[in-house]
């Protein structure tokens, strides 16, 4: 069940993705009153079981459109503008990843040292 400002936030959440001028996760966990500390990782907040929850009549809604993008594509592939299709599709894909907590790109990471990290900026500058 999701506490009153978790619904708050959902709610933000869902009119900013209508707005022409989007927030960051950031800005709209400020504007719900979250401490500074906490809008800077909002994916706590975003992620929890609260939001999720509430955000999830949104997601569905997204997931339809979406399918009804590609299926508009498969369809109409000589009628519709395909960018357009893919463009929709690719878009909404995006939200639904981003609305679910879910990586928008595949990007991976590894932790180093300082240590680590010095040796391979010498061993840059070096080359250079």
């Amino acid at each position: 069940m999701a506490t009153e400002r978790q619904k708050r936030v959902a709610k933000a959440i869902t009119e900013n993705y209508r707005n022409k001028k989007v927030k960051n996760k950031g800005e709209i966990l400020k504007d719900c009153d979250y401490t500074e500390q906490t809008t800077k990782q909002p994916s706590r907040i975003i992620d929890s079981k609260g939001v999720q929850e509430e955000l999830s009549p949104l997601i569905k809604r997204l997931i339809i459109e979406r399918d009804r993008a590609v299926k508009h594509m498969k369809l109409k592939i000589k009628d519709a503008k395909y960018r357009d299709c893919t463009d929709a599709t690719d878009k909404l894909t995006k939200n639904i990843e981003l609305l679910q907590g879910n990586a928008t790109e595949r990007v991976q990471s590894i932790d180093i040292t300082e240590e680590q990290r010095a040796r391979i900026l010498a061993e840059e500058n070096n080359r250079a």
